[in-house]
């Protein structure tokens, strides 16, 4: 857990694009992922509910290396947004704890969606302390349209972990300096996102 960390740039959030230069650019993580909050109406045979989750890159849920309660977390290799990882409480309370939901289609917002896992119970990601996630579903790029190529819409959070042997010092040093390139690269930007780098929230998951 110590080598998750939050990556922020002037705002507490930044665009898709910005999200990818730095995951291309950056040296000292092993991995970074995107993540945004959503909300969906889940129905089921009693009723329809709202329901907070997240909205994630393909990397995301796999990044935290926390096995599913039941089945698998989504991958960059499944290549489909179609699916959803749905968490503990939401299975335990819609779902009557049913050990046989992975395989089953659940609607989301009028969606069909896949059930891949269910996380165990208190996984909440890059989530600040008291809040959790019902569900997880990729990033759906093409529904998204233009603002995915847009560095002045401003929807997601970073996260990222550490390669071994680098600290959060020093994450905090290389990340300044991709930001820096950025900055000079896309003027639109502004200065104070040059201060891109505050690498130190550790999370536990």
């Amino acid at each position: 857990p110590e080598e998750i960390v939050r990556i922020y740039t002037a705002e507490s959030q930044t665009s898709w694009p910005n999200y990818q230069d730095i995951a291309a650019r950056s040296e000292v993580f092993s991995d970074v992922a995107a993540h945004t909050g959503a909300t969906r109406a889940l129905a089921t045979a009693d009723n329809t509910s709202r329901i907070s989750g997240e909205m994630t890159s393909a990397n995301y849920l796999a990044m935290f290396g926390v096995p599913a309660l039941l089945g698998r977390v989504y991958l960059p290799s499944d290549g489909r947004p179609d699916i959803v990882v749905l968490g503990e409480r939401t299975w335990r309370t819609r779902f009557g704890s049913d050990p046989s939901i992975v395989g089953r289609t659940v609607m989301l917002s009028g969606r069909p969606f896949e059930v891949l896992g269910v996380m165990p119970r208190g996984f909440r990601g890059a989530r600040p302390a008291g809040f959790f996630s019902d569900f997880w579903i990729p990033i759906d790029l093409p529904k998204m349209g233009s603002m995915m190529q847009d560095r002045g819409k401003v929807a997601f959070q970073i996260a990222a972990r550490l390669k071994p042997g680098v600290n959060a010092a020093q994450a905090q040093a290389a990340t300044r300096i991709v930001a820096l390139q950025l900055a000079r690269e896309y003027p639109e930007l502004g200065e104070r996102f040059g201060q891109i780098g505050r690498a130190s929230c550790r999370e536990r998951v």
